[in-house]
């Protein structure tokens, strides 16, 4: 990284600037490049010894292409020191000590022939390759990222329908936490319990503060739908949708609903980060993800899942769970019923719309031929991670265009089809179907206030352990719900 020293004749003071055409129309006096210490040693002598400045004039003819606007919370590349504030933070881009990158923090550190500076050892972070480089040869800027000047004081959310007393009660126990300090917070709420709606509740809270707020998921489907419900309920706030190949950019937006993944661009940008379905696939497990929503927050974090596994359990006191057993509707979750037939057999008397849930991506086009012979007359499509029309096939089925979608685990979570019957086959493949896995899958069902009960059948030749412990995980919900008089049957 070379820098160079500049000032015009008006000016005392020299500055730094990378490269020589972001300087703004003018006159300057130019001293360099230097590298970053030595810029930086150079800038305090010269103040004192001004005589000992080794300058040329440099006239800047042209206008530099800058945002006029550049986003804050982000690390970018560092371009001039005008506009730079005293709590601003400028860092390389991969530390010299122990080899660390900026803006994700990871030490998966290469070196390659770099198109900038032309070295070919230059280091690079690979972790985060995929939302553009890295680079050891450029300084990265970070700007705090203030509390608008105006923002309303009396915003609640618009939810469509009444909170039960289950969800009220989740959310004051989780704004009382919120009050009293605590940095983390569980929400372990049944599949459709609501917990979108309860997190409204905080998140009005803290925009009417003028705070800002992040609902990160690890799936792009549900980040979409998320998105959507949010502009729903609060639709005063400029909300963003971020996930791969997004149309929309984020440009300092305070209510903003991604992928984890994206979340890895942030640093220290939001007040309060919502994480829903940790338990889930790529988060679960993933390092890189898990540091850049702690990176991402410097504020609370509260984790929402229906399917919260032992090691996240541990992780949190008793007194940092709420709990919510029951559906808005009170209804009992549909409990899965178990079934050695074929999938010719268990196809008989159910009627559209349907998901039937494969282990595998190879599995999909041959089951979608296979329920087309079954049933010649229903129109039936598959689905995987790979597919690229996924949010018009999920919307046809919604609408009732589709009456069938083949699927792998991509669709377990997030999608509500009103009506739809669920058929898990190969339900006894425990490499795939885990318990939380069946557990949200058989959550799809029953989800809507017009249809709140549902089919849901695991297909098996016998029952394995992971099908009986979530069948006895919602069969306990439901006994749960029961006693606290949530539900009505």
């Amino acid at each position: 990284m070379k820098l160079y020293l500049y000032k015009t004749s008006d000016q005392k003071d020299w500055r730094f600037v990378f490269p020589l055409e972001n300087l703004p129309l003018g006159t300057y006096q130019i001293a360099g490049p230097f590298n970053y210490k030595k810029a930086v040693f150079l800038q305090k002598a010269y103040r004192f010894l001004p005589h000992m400045a080794r300058s040329f004039v440099y006239h800047r003819a042209a206008q530099p292409k800058l945002p006029q606007t550049p986003p804050q919370g982000i690390w970018r590349p560092y371009r001039s020191e005008t506009g730079v504030y005293p709590s601003d933070i400028i860092k390389p881009g991969i530390s010299r000590i122990r080899w660390r990158c900026v803006r994700c923090g990871s030490g998966n550190i290469d070196t390659h022939q770099c198109p900038e500076c032309g070295k070919t050892n230059c280091l690079v972070c690979r972790d985060c390759y995929m939302l553009g480089p890295i680079r050891g040869c450029r300084l990265y800027l970070w700007q705090s990222p203030g509390v608008p000047e105006y923002f309303a004081r009396e915003l609640k959310p618009q939810i469509p329908f009444d909170l039960t007393p289950g969800q009220k009660s989740a959310g004051d126990a989780l704004r009382q936490a919120l009050a009293k300090g605590s940095r983390k917070l569980l929400l372990h709420a049944a599949c459709g319990a609501g917990k979108t709606e309860v997190a409204s509740l905080l998140i009005a809270d803290a925009l009417n503060c003028g705070k800002r707020v992040l609902y990160t998921v690890p799936r792009r489907d549900v980040a979409r739908e998320v998105g959507e419900r949010l502009r729903e309920y609060f639709p005063e706030v400029d909300c963003v949708i971020l996930y791969g190949k997004s149309p929309e950019k984020y440009t300092d937006q305070r209510l903003v609903a991604a992928t984890t993944h994206q979340v890895i661009r942030f640093y220290k940008s939001f007040d309060l980060a919502i994480i829903d379905e940790g338990d889930a696939f790529p988060y679960k497990g993933n390092d890189l993800l898990v540091r850049a929503v702690k990176r991402a927050s410097r504020g609370p974090i509260v984790y929402m899942t229906a399917t919260p596994t032992d090691e996240m359990l541990k992780e949190f006191k008793k007194s940092e769970v709420v709990f919510i057993p029951a559906r808005h509707h009170k209804r009992a979750l549909p409990v899965p019923r178990f079934s050695s037939a074929s999938l010719e057999k268990a196809l008989e008397g159910v009627k559209p719309p349907l998901l039937v849930f494969v282990p595998y991506k190879k599995n999909v086009s041959a089951m979608v031929e296979r329920v087309k012979r079954c049933k010649p007359d229903w129109k039936v499509f598959g689905i995987s991670s790979e597919t690229e029309n996924r949010d018009q096939l999920i919307q046809w089925l919604k609408d009732g265009t589709t009456d069938v979608l083949v699927s792998t685990s991509v669709l377990e979570r997030g999608i509500t089809v009103s009506g739809v019957t669920v058929i898990v086959h190969n339900a006894n493949c425990d490499i795939i179907y885990t318990r939380e896995v069946l557990v949200q899958i058989a959550g799809r069902a029953g989800r809507t206030v017009a249809c709140p009960t549902g089919d849901v059948v695991f297909l098996a030749k016998k029952p394995n352990k992971p099908m009986k412990d979530a069948k006895a995980e919602i069969i306990a919900l439901n006994e749960m719900a029961r006693e606290r008089g949530e539900i009505l049957c």
